[in-house]
């Protein structure tokens, strides 16, 4: 029998499950809602529950700078493309523009009606999207804080949003169970992705721009063809609640997280599971590393697990 589950390991036919050795932070004093790598892979923006957003050099895990402003929830924090800014957004209904070098708060966004839930950077630096609670996603002027674009979705909270790589697509994600995708130059319903039957709470992008991946309560994880708006896989392995999703960089390996304690790596060409780390802690949110070095968890407990991702084969 450990013959056969060794040659099975060897060849691929099931998948690795192991507690992989990786390095915790312990971040922040709640529940971590966000973590999101700079563009040069060498820090780590995080925002909590607890109120406070923070950065930390991944190298030697130090915490680099704290930003105090939103008295509330903190359910993003994102660097500007070129790592001079963070963007954090809050349940408090705004969004501000933090400079990183001084820690002092550059912009406010006051637009929102309810909780901000999260923001993702236009490609160009010179705008970036956030969808809310109530029910819209919005585009911003970064620089002036005008809202360019406002888009209604639906008559439900909006949970999570994605950019497509090229910029032109906005998917988003709510408590309808639909994932709908709008032109962000016009606004313009592009379409709507069907089969989730619950409250969606991820979607995500592949850097190829092929697939678009999403999940929630119902603890499956579609993946979407962009082109035929088909799931090419339909995936069922975790139990609970999911709220995290993160593609590798080369589009090849998808990472799920959620309730159940588990991250899930999935090989997109296969459909199958490449492999299971057990953690002691839940998650909700997942970052891979621009540069395809790390995987970082946001944990319910306040810690950040960052994975080498050699640990995990994926390079």
């Amino acid at each position: 029998m450990r013959n056969t589950i060794l040659f099975l390991l060897l060849t691929g036919l099931i998948a690795w499950s192991c507690n992989v050795s990786n390095s915790v932070i312990e971040a922040h004093s709640d529940e971590v809602m966000s973590v999101s790598f700079s563009s040069d892979s060498r820090f780590l923006a995080t925002g909590s529950k607890d109120g406070l957003a923070k950065i930390w050099q991944v190298e030697g895990l130090e915490l680099v700078r704290e930003f105090d402003g939103h008295n509330d929830w903190v359910y993003e924090a994102i660097f500007s493309t070129d790592d001079k800014y963070l963007i954090t957004a809050g349940k408090n209904n705004v969004l501000k523009l933090w400079d990183i070098e001084t820690g002092e708060e550059v912009v406010s966004y006051i637009e929102h009606e309810d909780r901000v839930r999260a923001v993702v950077l236009h490609p160009t630096n010179n705008s970036f999207l956030s969808c809310s609670w109530d029910s819209t996603f919005k585009i911003w002027n970064k620089t002036t804080g005008e809202v360019i674009l406002s888009k209604k979705v639906s008559e439900e909270p909006i949970c999570d949003l994605a950019l497509s790589p090229d910029g032109n697509i906005v998917a988003t994600a709510g408590r309808d169970d639909l994932v709908t995708l709008h032109n962000t130059q016009t606004g313009e319903l592009i379409s709507k992705l069907e089969g989730h039957t619950d409250d969606l709470k991820a979607v995500r992008f592949s850097p190829d721009q092929k697939y678009l991946a999403s999940t929630g309560f119902d603890s499956i994880i579609y993946v979407w063809n962009l082109k035929t708006g088909d799931p090419v896989h339909i995936l069922g392995e975790h139990i609970g609640y999911l709220f995290g999703l993160a593609w590798t960089p080369d589009s090849k390996y998808l990472a799920s997280a959620g309730n159940d304690g588990k991250i899930i790596l999935w090989n997109i060409s296969s459909g199958k599971i490449h492999q299971i780390l057990f953690n002691d802690t839940s998650f909700r949110k997942l970052s891979f590393s621009p540069d395809g070095k790390y995987l970082a968890g946001a944990g319910l407990d306040g810690t950040v697990r960052i994975f080498d991702t050699k640990n995990l084969r994926l390079r």
